[in-house]
């Protein structure tokens, strides 16, 4: 993870500090690294989240053991065409979102 977030700073475009989906959705579209990498940091953030206070947050998604980079990124732009109404919103949530209903955790 700290090396595509490496490779991510030093590649252009460069990300802002807050993300909408109107800012991450054209840099996914043009496959960049920043944005997978954008998305496995919230993918990662989440699940550490859940492991060290899963009486607050749990597990939100349960993807399976091996899911690509290439995988997050295009269930993303599925989820973001999908509900073009959040273009304002903050990419995060819409990651989590698509996380969620594309992951779900089964009992």
């Amino acid at each position: 993870m700290l090396v595509i977030f490496l490779v991510a700073a030093a590649a252009g475009p460069q990300l802002q500090s807050y993300q909408s989906n109107d800012t991450l959705v054209p840099l996914c579209e043009q496959q960049s690294v920043a944005c997978v990498g954008y998305i496995e940091g919230i993918s990662d953030m989440l699940s550490a989240l859940a492991d060290r206070l899963p009486n607050t947050f749990g597990h939100l998604y349960c993807p399976p053991a091996r899911v690509t980079p290439e995988t997050l990124r295009t269930k993303y732009l599925q989820h973001s065409r999908a509900h073009p109404e959040g273009g304002n919103y903050p990419a995060a949530e819409s990651i989590t979102d698509m996380l969620t209903s594309t992951f779900p955790c089964t009992k």
